[in-house]
């Protein structure tokens, strides 16, 4: 872990400036001095990004060594004075031992708020693959599915910033830095918090106790760079956020203006709970998974208009078992020459449902079956149907094993979009995941 240097400088002169005071006390800018010595160490904790509990600890040492310095001055002062220094010299001593242990615990204060300045979490998990396609064929593979790194800076008590580095498929742009934002938030009362940078917009909860990505986040997944307003209150959450469009609907339209908001509201009892969300993209051309159709991404496309997007979530806990529901869909088809479906436009949506059992064996492990569907959605390389089973155990704090088998029903040979038509056949996934959380 990264730890910020503290700034031993700035110590030494607040030092030096503490003792000119007590040596000084008739100085005629005695009160200036004061004021340069606060301002020097309230500077000095900011920089070392010390929160505000260890601030006033700090500062409660500060005094507690001036007056230390001042009884060191009574002292002396009362040896020139006549008193026999025998009889003072023990004592001056055992303060300046004093002074020397407060300075101790004040380093170890500062060093203790450098390293709870950041915190780092990473993801490894590693995968055994078998896979029949839809052309029947079959591959087995051994790979590094997943290689993530996260970093958080707690800049103040209110304000954060995080980063999220991830390896990509792709070996010309192995890492790629995919979530990087700075969050504001109301700190005391936990109303509000203001976000700002890339991130994944909350369109859609894309929840599940598997760990293959759900077709509704293939299909709703969106990373933006965006403005967010979060608002929270007595259970119920939700936000507003602009960002700039990938899709465009005019030539030149380059402007923050793309929008969207959710509502979210959880309600939790002892042994049961309940949320339920609404997400509205403006444009549901936005989703990570539409937007990289060539259709829409080439220089000359010009959408004809901005199709909102709507999402649904709801998810029950009950003791051990878990229900989730959500479905994906846009308001409208598109137009045949930007998502074609059967000849004309087609209207792109996701459905998902899953329920899990939680067992306690000796190691936690959870028990999952999955259903999940799409419409419309053979442009995006999505299958019709999908059924899913696995289970996840955890081996220890950190680290965790799980299998997992998807079955996948492709679209009919007569359902085609863009000169492309289904198979009408199956095709299957089974994985074996060991995950590693740093």
């Amino acid at each position: 872990m990264a730890q910020p240097k503290i700034d031993v400088d700035q110590n030494r002169r607040i030092e030096r400036l503490e003792k000119h005071l007590l040596n000084d006390k008739e100085n005629s800018d005695l009160i200036m001095l004061k004021k340069e010595v606060e301002l020097i160490k309230k500077s000095s904790l900011s920089k070392q990004g010390v929160d505000e509990s260890s601030s006033k600890e700090i500062q409660s040492i500060d005094e507690k060594i001036e007056k230390s310095y001042q009884q060191i001055q009574s002292l002396n002062k009362a040896i020139k004075g006549g008193v026999e220094a025998s009889l003072l010299t023990g004592r001056i001593k055992e303060i300046e031992n004093s002074i020397e242990e407060l300075k101790s615990k004040k380093i170890a204060l500062l060093k203790h708020s450098s390293e709870s300045l950041f915190s780092f979490e990473g993801l490894l998990e590693i995968d055994a693959i078998q896979t029949k396609s839809f052309d029947k064929s079959i591959t087995s593979n051994m790979d590094i599915s997943t290689l993530e790194l996260g970093v958080e800076a707690n800049l103040h008590s209110n304000l954060k910033a995080n980063i999220l580095i991830e390896k990509q498929s792709n070996p010309a742009n192995l890492l790629e830095i995919t979530e990087a934002f700075a969050t504001y938030s109301d700190t005391n009362q936990h109303l509000f918090h203001l976000k700002a940078g890339k991130m994944i917009l909350p369109f859609g909860k894309l929840e599940t106790n598997l760990f293959s990505d759900s077709l509704g986040k293939s299909l709703a997944e969106s990373h933006k760079d965006a403005l967010l307003l979060g608002l929270n209150w007595e259970g119920f959450s939700s936000s507003a956020y602009l960002f700039q469009s990938k899709t465009k609907k005019e030539k030149k339209d380059d402007r923050l203006r793309s929008l969207g908001f959710d509502l979210s509201y959880e309600l939790s009892k002892e042994n049961w709970s309940f949320q339920t969300s609404f997400n509205y993209l403006a444009n549901y051309a936005e989703t990570d998974g539409i937007s990289s159709l060539a259709t829409l991404t080439t220089p000359t496309n010009i959408l004809s208009k901005e199709i909102p997007g709507y999402a649904f979530n709801t998810h029950l806990t009950y003791e051990r078992f878990s229900f989730i529901f959500e479905h994906i869909t846009s308001s409208k088809k598109f137009l045949e020459s930007e998502i074609s479906w059967n000849n004309t436009g087609a209207k792109p949506s996701s459905t998902q449902f899953e329920f899990s059992y939680t067992h306690p064996f000796k190691y936690q492990t959870i028990f999952t079956l999955g259903y999940q569907a799409t419409k419309e959605s053979l442009s995006l390389a999505l299958p019709k149907n999908r059924v899913l089973f696995g289970f996840q155990t955890s081996l220890s704090e950190r680290i965790s094993f799980g299998i997992e088998h998807f079955s996948d029903k492709d679209y009919a040979r007569t359902d085609c979009s863009a000169g492309t038509c289904g198979t009408d056949e199956k095709a299957y996934t089974t994985t074996a995941r060991l995950s590693l959380t740093l």
